[in-house]
């Protein structure tokens, strides 16, 4: 069996040091999909959903995909994903398809992961939670456990969550507030426009 990554970014040089770690004897075929053929197993190297998304859309032969689990995990792993050193999934819990689990997040009991999902360093996910496809959850931050996150979200870094969170969101802050994609963009956008006028006034006093 060999080993294939895609991608040839940070992240898919950590997933190559990960597979030379656990499965020793699979050598790495490398980045290029065009050295693969059917007899290779597949990793997508991204930590990114709509990036990962877009790897499998580019595969033109059908893939075998392999999972690659470095820390602790009392659940379900499906194809594809990554549980990470010093991260841990707890009892009962699934792990779709193509999910990163990072350094030191953990995944409470009873919980389930959707495919594409992401969970960044040092972050909280409580049990009995249910996260939606494609969701982006930001380094440090915690989930409160019975909640469903909806596909497409993003949690920002140390976000708290206390409540559901619907389908395309933004979540960010202490408690976390909640705000649709389109809003959150718009609210980016002003303090983009407020931050450059602020500037602009500053540097006409010192000039």
């Amino acid at each position: 069996m060999k080993i294939g990554i895609i991608g040839d970014g940070f992240f898919a040089k950590e997933i190559e040091a990960y597979c030379i770690g656990c499965a020793i004897g699979c050598p790495i075929v490398g980045f290029d999909i065009s050295l693969y053929s059917e007899h290779t197993k597949i990793i997508l190297g991204s930590g990114k959903p709509p990036i990962k998304k877009n790897m499998l859309s580019e595969i033109n032969f059908e893939p075998k995909f392999i999972s690659v689990v470095v820390g602790a995990n009392y659940g379900r792993v499906n194809e594809g994903s990554v549980i990470a050193p010093g991260a841990v999934v707890g009892p009962h819990s699934e792990i779709g398809k193509h999910v990163l689990i990072n350094y030191n997040a953990t995944v409470g009991h009873d919980t389930f992961v959707g495919d594409l999902s992401v969970i960044s360093p040092n972050s909280a996910v409580g049990g009995n939670c249910n996260i939606g496809e494609s969701v982006y959850i930001g380094a440090g931050s915690c989930i409160k456990e019975n909640l469903i996150i909806g596909q497409n979200t993003v949690i920002g870094m140390g976000a708290v969550v206390t409540k559901n969170v619907p389908n395309n969101s933004v979540v960010v802050g202490n408690p976390g507030m909640v705000f649709h994609r389109d809003e959150w963009d718009q609210i980016k956008k002003q303090l983009s426009k407020e931050i450059t006028i602020k500037v602009d006034i500053l540097r006409n006093c010192y000039e």
